[in-house]
């Protein structure tokens, strides 16, 4: 039987989609979620919340090359240090994607803070430079 993990929260699944529009995350899915909604929104984009985001966006026209791949670690850590107050202990590793040129593979380590769990995901970043 899954463990219940209703102090972690729910929030809606992202991104939200014809067929996900009414479904949630909880628990540790919920603060999965929560991450790559931040990381997925530019600072500036949320009217009410302007500063709500990560600054990984202005990249995106960069080269790949160790300064943008720091660049993004810098901005991916400082926006879920401020924005996801549920985890702690973050590493953030950005790293070229052998596969496709445009794409920066950003690996997130992560404890959460309730349960003391580890957990990790890749977020994949795309580029034009």
């Amino acid at each position: 039987m899954a463990e219940d993990h209703d102090f972690l929260g729910k929030g809606w699944k992202y991104p939200m989609t014809e067929r996900t529009k009414k479904s949630e995350a909880g628990g540790e899915d919920s603060i999965a979620q929560s991450i790559l909604i931040i990381i997925g929104t530019m600072k500036g984009e949320r009217v009410m919340r302007p500063r709500f985001g990560c600054d990984i966006h202005k990249i995106i026209f960069e080269l790949k090359n160790k300064r943008t791949y720091h660049t993004a670690e810098r901005y991916v850590r400082e926006a879920l240090e401020e924005w996801e107050p549920r985890i702690g202990n973050i590493k953030v590793k950005a790293t070229p994607d052998p596969d496709q040129d445009s794409r920066i593979n950003i690996s997130i380590d992560y404890t959460v803070i309730d349960t003391n769990t580890q957990r990790n995901l890749v977020y994949p970043f795309y580029i034009s430079g």
